[in-house]
């Protein structure tokens, strides 16, 4: 029986999709998850901590990881789509980027 686990878009995936890598005491997942992004399939592979940077981010705005991803994509320039996610989580981590809430309108206080 093969080991099966869930991808973010809670579709089904197999064992295979994850790979062990690191040294020097420092094991990491690189996971691969399928995307939708502006209408086309693709694939990304990632540590397992930025997808989880990844899913806090989108949670906290309030969208689903396939549009933040769609937004990083749109905004990355030249560079490869795993680095610009690493990238963000990374500045987000640092408090470079302001979570945008949509739900709730931006508003100037009466003076």
């Amino acid at each position: 029986m093969q080991a099966v686990s869930m991808d973010i878009a809670g579709t089904k995936k197999s064992k295979a999709n994850r790979i062990k890598t690191g040294g020097r005491g420092m094991p990491m997942t690189i996971v691969k998850h399928s995307l939708a992004i502006a209408g086309h399939r693709t694939s990304v592979s990632l540590e397992e901590d930025f997808w989880e940077g990844l899913k806090s981010i989108a949670l906290q705005r309030g969208i689903s990881i396939s549009a933040l991803v769609a937004e990083i994509d749109s905004e990355r320039g030249t560079a490869n789509l795993s680095s610009a996610l690493r990238v963000y989580v990374l500045k987000a981590a640092r408090g470079d980027y302001v979570a945008a809430e949509p739900s709730k309108p931006s508003v100037s206080p009466v003076l």
